[in-house]
C-alpha cells in the first residue's frame, strides 16, 4: 500500500508541476488596456478616413483626389464591421454636410474664397465626428490576434 501511495502522490505532484508550466495568464485589466488602446487606434484611423473624405470633396474635380486610395486604406486598417450600421456611409454624409456648410471668408483680403482645408481639419477635431465614431464602438473588430 505504501508504494501505491507514493505513486499516487508522485502523479499528483507531476500534475501540479505540469499545470504550473502553463503560460502565465494575462491579467484581465491588461487585456482591457490592450483592447482600449486598439479601439483608440482604430478610432483614429476612422477619423483619418473622415479627413480624407472631406478633402476629397474639396478636390472632387481634381484627378489627384479621384485616384487617391487613402480612404480605402483607412477602411481596410480600421476594421469596423459592415453590418446594418455603416460608419463609412455615415462619415461620408457628415463630411458632405460639413463641406456644404463651408462659407466664404469674411476677411476682405481673401476675396470671398473659402478655407476648405481649415474646415476639414476643424471637422477632424469636431465633437460631432468624435460622437459619431464612438457610436460605432460595438462595430470595431478587435480580435485576439490583434491584441497580441
Amino acid at each position: 500500500m505504501g508504494k501505491r501511495l507514493i505513486i499516487i502522490v508522485s502523479i499528483g505532484v507531476m500534475i501540479n508541476i505540469i499545470g504550473g508550466c502553463e503560460a502565465p495568464k494575462v491579467p484581465k485589466n491588461a487585456d482591457k488596456q490592450k483592447t482600449d488602446s486598439l479601439r483608440n487606434e482604430k478610432r483614429g484611423w476612422v477619423k483619418d478616413y473622415a479627413l480624407c473624405e472631406c478633402i476629397s470633396l474639396v478636390g472632387k474635380n481634381d484627378t489627384t483626389f479621384k485616384n487617391d486610395i487613402s480612404p480605402g486604406i483607412y477602411i481596410d486598417i480600421s476594421s469596423y464591421g459592415h453590418g446594418q450600421k455603416n460608419i463609412y456611409k455615415d462619415i461620408d454624409s457628415l463630411a458632405r454636410k460639413v463641406y456644404s456648410e463651408i462659407t466664404p471668408s469674411q476677411i476682405a483680403d481673401y476675396g470671398g474664397r473659402k478655407a476648405y482645408t481649415a474646415s476639414c481639419i476643424d471637422f477632424y477635431h469636431s465633437k460631432s465626428l468624435d460622437s459619431l465614431v464612438r457610436t460605432y464602438d460595438d462595430e470595431i473588430n478587435t480580435t485576439v490576434e490583434e491584441l497580441k
